[in-house]
């Protein structure tokens, strides 16, 4: 692989694919409001990925021999509030994308979510029946089937995460620093459980899927089954925070407009089978975090992103 395309190239995961993979290959970045303006990309392209034109233009344009599709609408409550604009992101942009990608031959890396399950496990596998409790998930659960029975050469993640941002608003991990740096009592659940990686950990496995040839679905998450409490425990030991801010509750005593799955845990037996990318346990990963911090990369990958969405005409 020379040359990738990553849609979303401003998010909080397609900013951190965009810093790595500059440095291997020509790189191509999407983006529908805010211009993230890496050293070293090919090119910064303004697109609707909903616009069959637009996306089959950039296509024409770039012939890229993979497409990273990091971008999605992922806030679950909005999608379960605005459900068609959850359809156009999530669901007719990945028809269209998907689409164009088959008649070029080019791999498709696909971000899903461990949400497709219904929570009532621990460490789900690849083979395991998904079952969408909320609208988002659903959509992602549709996008999964689309790729499948549209392209030959793709593989669907599934996924969560957490890391710097470089748009102007808070990740967990870093929420949860503002609140506990801030003295702020810090909400956090001690009964919902998941298997979170660190974006800068997941964009390397990304990258290494994308050059590479497995086709299907695959599990890349941290190692480590956790509660949010427990994360934001581990992000004060080692950011150095007081723990004493952190607040244990129930996720029973949060009523949003979506429902979530009490345990989203994913095995990644399979993907330690496949990947040469090392999947960290939490310690590890909220230490690489740190280091990250040490080194300046939040202001830097801030400092790429247009922060006013100005698009490019």
């Amino acid at each position: 692989m020379k040359r990738v395309l990553i849609t979303g190239g401003s998010g909080l995961l397609g900013s951190a694919v965009a810093m790595q993979a500059v440095r291997d290959y020509e790189t191509f970045l999407t983006y529908y409001t805010y211009p993230f303006r890496v050293p070293g990309a090919a090119g910064i392209i303004q697109a609707d990925l909903a616009d069959r034109g637009v996306f089959r233009g950039l296509i024409d344009g770039v012939q890229p021999e993979a497409i990273i599709h990091t971008a999605a609408f992922t806030n679950v409550d909005g999608c379960e509030v605005d459900r068609a604009q959850a359809e156009r992101s999530n669901v007719v942009a990945v028809q269209l994308i998907a689409e164009e990608v088959a008649k070029i031959g080019a791999r498709l890396i696909f971000i899903s979510t461990d949400y497709v399950f219904d929570g009532k496990k621990s460490y789900y596998t690849e083979e395991d029946a998904v079952n969408p409790l909320s609208y988002y998930a659903e959509t992602k659960v549709r996008a999964e089937e689309i790729i499948r029975s549209t392209c030959q050469s793709y593989c669907i993640v599934r996924t969560s995460l957490y890391g710097w941002n470089a748009q102007d608003k808070l990740s967990f991990s870093e929420w949860v620093i503002a609140g506990v740096s801030a003295g702020k009592k810090t909400p956090l659940f001690i009964d919902q459980y998941y298997s979170p990686i660190l974006t800068n950990n997941l964009a390397d496995a990304l990258l290494e899927l994308a050059a590479g040839r497995y086709t299907g679905t695959l599990h890349v998450t941290g190692a480590q089954r956790c509660s949010r409490f427990e994360v934001a425990e581990c992000i004060c030991d080692v950011f150095s925070l007081d723990k004493t801010c952190l607040s244990p509750v129930s996720r029973t005593s949060f009523r949003g407009p979506a429902a979530r799955p009490a345990d989203s845990s994913l095995s990644v037996s399979k993907a330690r089978l496949i990947l040469k990318t090392p999947l960290p346990d939490l310690q590890e990963s909220i230490t690489e975090m740190k280091r990250l911090q040490d080194e300046g990369y939040p202001a830097l990958v801030k400092s790429y992103c247009i922060q006013e969405g100005i698009v490019q005409q």
